[in-house]
């Protein structure tokens, strides 16, 4: 049911932990750029 809607699925919870650090390390180099936020927070909104 999430898949089917677009939420990431993870098998174990080790990968999506790293899912998680590896966003929090794209946001912070995002803000070391300067640049704007992107339209919707990124969410597709």
């Amino acid at each position: 049911m999430l898949e089917h809607a677009g939420v990431p699925v993870y098998a174990y919870p080790e990968r999506a932990a790293r899912a998680m650090g590896a966003l929090a390390s794209y946001a912070q180099y995002r803000r070391s750029l300067s640049l704007p936020p992107i339209p919707g927070g990124g969410l597709g909104g």
